[in-house]
């Protein structure tokens, strides 16, 4: 099992202009021998969403934090590894062109989370 850090965008909420704010998260990745992956539940999000006095949202970028606390994750598992409990990990596509990949699975996860 190889293990690995992920990053993704998300809305981390709207400005007072109504325009979104665009952040990073990151998360541990599992792959197999296979190409099956799982996607840990412990997600770092990037952004720290503040809420002045007058209610005005302000967006922190925190990513160093985030990266560092995915990072402490990730050198855990390569030094302890992990039985994969389905309580922590859910299931992602597979890599690319493995052997567990199959664009059919790829369509039904992108229709289940688009």
């Amino acid at each position: 099992m190889k293990f690995f850090i992920r990053e993704d965008l998300y809305v981390a909420g709207r400005d007072d202009d109504g325009q979104e704010y665009t952040a990073s998260q990151y998360y541990v990745v599992a792959e197999d021998d296979q190409g099956r992956r799982w996607a840990h539940r412990d997600v770092y999000a990037g952004c720290r969403v503040l809420v002045d006095e007058e209610g005005d949202k302000h967006f922190e970028d925190v990513r160093a934090e985030a990266l560092a606390g995915a990072r402490k994750r990730l050198n855990s598992f390569r030094r302890h590894g992990t039985a994969l409990d389905t309580r922590d990990w859910d299931s992602i596509p597979a890599a690319y062109g493995s052997d567990a990949h199959s664009d059919a699975e790829m369509v039904e996860w992108e229709r289940a989370h688009g």
